[in-house]
């Protein structure tokens, strides 16, 4: 079984993104939270979250909606998602 930390800990935070948006989308607290508790592994600090975000919303890879980030018109799934590289315990 895997977690959500370990997608953090194992992939670029732009992949991990792009994951969390797959469904119902996620709201920006909730990925600052992840990297916190995460110790910032791969991005450093909250402005280079915020960087990121901003160049995949202008990249059109996510869109800003109802409060979090959904999938945008360029979303595309991350080779980790196509390979099935997790599984996540479903209870």
């Amino acid at each position: 079984m895997n977690t959500i930390h370990d997608v953090v800990k194992n992939e670029s935070p732009m992949d991990v993104i792009l994951f969390l948006t797959r469904g119902n989308g996620i709201s920006h607290p909730h990925i600052d939270r992840l990297y916190t508790q995460n110790n910032w592994i791969h991005l450093g600090d909250c402005m280079a979250l915020i960087e990121l975000t901003r160049k995949m919303t202008s990249d059109g890879l996510i869109e800003q909606k109802a409060g979090g980030y959904v999938k945008g018109p360029t979303w595309s799934a991350p080779k980790f998602m196509l390979e099935n590289k997790y599984t996540f315990n479903q209870s």
